[in-house]
């Protein structure tokens, strides 16, 4: 592809004025109010000059291609980002090289024959496709995290709480752990998606690795692309070949981040990665054969990850057990003291459970089982089970 931006902003010059502010109204009646007119006058012939020069001294390399793509004689697209318009053309100079060679070898560990034929506008049945032979990952254990959603460059206060817990809790799990996030996001020392996750040994000598989000590239650019290599403008969520395009990208990134552990030269060492996604994983299992691939949740490895209401409910459980140890009356108001939840909030807890009585019920049979080994859970009526 090439990407033409074009810059009028700094064309059109603006002109500088004069004014009276600053001036005390006594002194004003000494100035003419037509010299203060000639000078603006003036001023803006000069700004209107400087314009002008600017605009015969421009290079209009990129108007060609601009009406090209307007009177559709060429495939491109147009958009505007932080108020510049962006012109994508096909550049063919790539193509016309590789024609020139009766064989040519393309290395490369994510395309497929399709994406292939699609970057190069050649058809599928021209490419052959050679693969070797993969290693064992078995050493290597993939774990999902599929209750934080898409962890993007925008979240939330109580999104980066989240992660924050998951990174100290995971920290402590392994002797040293690994992140990629997105740029935005990441803390001092960490990786980035688009980055860290391609052709670097950064973390061969790391035993885990956390990746959080999905890693989706600018969506404006590759809408162009798209549009660009194939004349189909239709870039929207109801076109299925641009959303698998999309699916492909993102893919291809996830599966280059498999193998930053580099577990296929480290057999004899367990090595983890923790990705956050709801997506369909079990691609990964093709290009890491004999690797696992487990599902769980943030509140699941470390409570405190939770969303709110499960990082309630944990602290309500930790503080009816408090309760018990200390030999506390487990009331309303002592178990509010203790977890550090107001009342309502507790209440509003306890609602959906009967009331606080039943959920107190329910809590010391829970701790009881949990803690101590008993089972009184036939004490439970169908509905508190």
């Amino acid at each position: 592809l090439k990407v033409l931006s074009p810059d009028l902003e700094g064309i059109f010059q603006n002109a500088d004025s004069v004014s009276l502010d600053g001036i005390d109204t006594s002194e004003r009646k000494g100035i003419n109010p037509k010299t203060l007119k000639y000078i603006r006058y003036t001023f803006g012939k000069e700004a209107s000059q400087e314009s002008h020069e600017l605009l015969d001294n421009l290079i209009v390399n990129w108007l060609t291609p601009l009406l090209e793509i307007i009177a559709n004689i060429s495939h491109g697209a147009l958009r505007i980002k932080h108020h510049k318009l962006i012109i994508t053309t096909k550049n063919s100079r790539q193509l016309e090289v590789l024609s020139k060679f009766q064989t040519v070898f393309l290395l490369d560990a994510t395309a497929t024959r399709k994406t292939v034929a699609f970057e190069l506008g050649i058809d599928a049945s021209e490419i052959l496709v050679i693969c070797e032979k993969l290693p064992n990952y078995s050493n290597l254990k993939v774990v999902q995290i599929t209750d934080l959603g898409l962890c993007g460059k925008d979240r939330s206060e109580s999104k980066v709480k989240q992660l924050d817990a998951l990174r100290i809790d995971l920290t402590s799990k392994h002797q040293n752990l690994g992140v990629i996030d997105h740029l935005k996001h990441k803390q001092d020392g960490e990786g980035y998606w688009f980055k860290d996750n391609r052709g670097t040994n950064k973390y061969m000598n790391h035993d885990a690795l956390l990746a959080i989000g999905s890693p989706y590239q600018d969506i404006g650019a590759v809408a162009a692309k798209y549009a660009t290599l194939t004349g189909d403008y239709n870039t929207s969520k109801d076109n299925p070949q641009f959303q698998e395009y999309i699916e492909h990208l993102v893919k291809a990134e996830i599966i280059q981040m498999g193998g930053r552990l580099r577990a296929n030269r480290r057999p004899d060492e367990a090595l983890t990665i923790y990705l956050t996604s709801d997506d369909d994983l079990s691609y990964l299992l093709d290009y890491y054969p004999g690797a696992t691939l487990t599902k769980t949740t943030a509140f699941e490895i470390t409570p405190t990850a939770g969303d709110r209401e499960q990082v309630s409910r944990y602290y309500l459980l930790e503080a009816f057990k408090q309760c018990i140890d200390t030999g506390i009356k487990c009331t309303q108001k002592a178990v509010a003291k203790i977890s550090k939840l107001s009342q309502p909030y507790i209440s509003k807890i306890a609602s959906k459970f009967g009331g606080f009585n039943a959920l107190k019920k329910i809590l010391l049979v829970l701790i009881e089982a949990l803690y101590r080994g008993s089972n009184n859970f036939f004490d439970l009526s169908e509905d508190e089970k």
